[in-house]
């Protein structure tokens, strides 16, 4: 638990700004950004988020409580997370560290003086009837974030973004009712209440549901990267608020709704792109978008009014009383360190290697193409394995054995649907690396390597020694010539349609005899070679 001074108390002039106010930046690449759909073209979607992120931590922002998912009903609850009076709430240092190393990787200016304001509204899952969180004086702000949009099989090269932190707050979570509408009752679970979380504001940089869900993928990645946040959105513990409305090019941004709690990417993007779409329908037939808050249905896709917002709600926010300011320090500016204050310094030197940086990494030092790199950065167990198997490998390149693990390795996980941590994968890097070497230097064929693989993946998978498995079942690529050149006259003379349909100048159906000879080698003949030959002989034999 942090303690906090209570010295120089400061309560400067409020500076909070409504996020819609801001015009968006500029994309960081030549493209730019462009709205989701492409009916009613001068009608432009602008969207802000507001990410909740709950902190990974064993107790909660201002109590002990232990905060395990899916405990039993009202299990993990302290006098204070149910607002008894008395209790008095304690910083947890694990949440400020948490938001410390979230700031420094959004880049966003870390204040060294923070203060805690409540905020009033009544709730049944809000015992205290007011929220402890960070209205007015937020831990950071300013900051921005690249990003990257990019679908396999449709874009040609990924499209690269930059999106403004407006602010980044510590805050309370609320517990969760649980409705019953059969019995006409709704009860109450504070298991949640009282968890830390991180509300991370983006300025309205996004103009689709493609871009928003591409924002908020590249965000969980850096959480997960950061273990600040398990980001589990099935689970709760990433939730996502979308502030969207339309304007005409050239106009002031028009009025606002916001969807709220949407719990997956997919969801992000479709709510995002109903609702423009809902918008300018309504605008294009004279009608009026109301301020209000909206709720998405996953099984129509489409949103629905929840609550008005067009009357403004006055949540009488007052400063913490019994919190003191939050006190940083930086050893690097040579401050003094209090054992009881956070070091922005330490948080510094303990980031690791953030997915912007290993994109950037991959690109410009190991030569991978901007959709390599992307691909791999995407999940974190493959860019891993390729980290530890590069430095292995002695003749494939980098750009060589990504395209393995993309065109090959990728293929074989989706097959077998396997879904695999860093610290799950089964797949050695080492072994990984003597296959890849040997595919190179043309000793094994790409179905060999693709066949062990899949052995090396599988079960059983650590029990397999590739050169062992390779020697015992003499598993070597045909390289020679002349036992190719055998394999093709024995091809030729099994299918003579075909060597008379390549005579004809069908030049396809030489792949039907590559095929034979690939069949007659037991998947071992070196394909190109035997194609040149057949080509050869066949051209001889006209």
């Amino acid at each position: 638990m942090l303690l906090c001074s209570f010295r120089n108390t400061l309560r400067g002039q409020k500076f909070w700004r409504a996020i819609h106010n801001y015009a968006p930046l500029k994309a960081t690449s030549p493209e730019k950004v462009v709205s989701a759909a492409s009916d009613f073209s001068e009608w432009i979607g602008v969207v802000g988020l507001e990410i909740h992120a709950q902190i990974k931590s064993k107790s909660k922002l201002f109590s002990g409580s232990a905060t395990s998912f899916a405990a039993p009903t009202n299990t993990q609850v302290s006098l204070f997370d149910c607002a008894t009076p008395g209790t008095l709430p304690v910083v947890n240092r694990r949440c400020v560290e948490a938001a410390v190393k979230t700031a420094l990787a959004l880049n966003c200016e870390i204040h060294p003086v923070s203060l805690f304001d409540r905020k009033h509204y009544f709730y049944a899952d809000l015992p205290a009837g007011y929220q402890i969180t960070q209205h007015f004086h937020p831990i950071a702000n300013n900051g921005w974030m690249d990003y990257v949009m990019f679908v396999p099989g449709i874009d040609k090269e990924p499209k690269r973004y930059r999106a403004a932190i407006e602010q980044i707050q510590l805050e309370q979570d609320s517990g969760k009712s649980l409705h019953n509408p059969g019995a006409g009752n709704s009860l109450i679970d504070l298991n949640r209440a009282g968890m830390g979380l991180m509300e991370i504001i983006t300025r309205p940089d996004f103009s689709s549901g493609e871009q928003s869900a591409a924002f908020v993928r590249e965000l969980v990645m850096a959480l997960r990267k950061l273990d600040v946040c398990d980001v589990r959105m099935f689970e709760g513990s990433l939730r996502v608020d979308a502030n969207i409305s339309v304007h005409r090019r050239g106009e002031p941004l028009g009025v606002r709704s916001e969807v709220k709690n949407l719990s997956s990417m997919k969801f992000v993007a479709k709510a995002v792109d109903f609702e423009i779409a809902r918008q300018r329908e309504l605008l294009k037939s004279g009608g009026t978008v109301i301020n209000e808050t909206r709720g998405f249905d996953f099984k129509t896709e489409t949103t629905h009014a929840m609550r008005d917002k067009e009357t403004w709600q006055d949540y009488r926010y007052m400063p913490e009383p019994n919190l003191p300011p939050l006190r940083l320090c930086n050893s690097s500016l040579g401050e003094q360190v209090d054992d009881c204050m956070v070091d922005i310094a330490v948080a510094q030197r303990d980031l690791p290697e953030l997915p912007s940086a290993r994109r950037v990494r991959f690109t410009d030092i190991l030569q991978l193409t901007p959709a390599q790199a992307t691909i791999l950065v995407a999940d974190d167990s493959l860019a891993e394995l390729f980290d530890k198997t590069v430095v292995l490998t002695k003749v494939c390149t980098p750009p060589g054995l990504a395209i393995l693990i993309i065109n090959s390795l990728i293929r074989i996980l989706n097959d077998s649907k396997k879904v695999v941590g860093p610290d799950e994968f089964l797949l050695r890097p080492a072994d990984f690396a003597t296959l890849a070497d040997m595919l190179t230097e043309q000793r094994i064929s790409r179905i060999i390597f693709e066949r062990l693989l899949e052995m090396l993946c599988g079960v059983d998978g650590d029990l397999v020694v590739p050169e062992k498995v390779i020697e015992e079942k003499q598993w070597y690529q045909i390289n020679d010539e002349a036992e190719l050149g055998r394999l093709c006259d024995v091809a030729m003379e099994r299918d003579p349609k075909s060597c008379e349909a390549v005579r004809k100048g069908k030049t396809k159906a030489v792949n039907i005899l590559v095929g034979a000879v690939k069949v007659l080698s037991n998947d071992l003949a070196n394909l190109k070679k035997t194609k040149v030959l057949m080509e050869k002989k066949l051209s001889n034999s006209a």
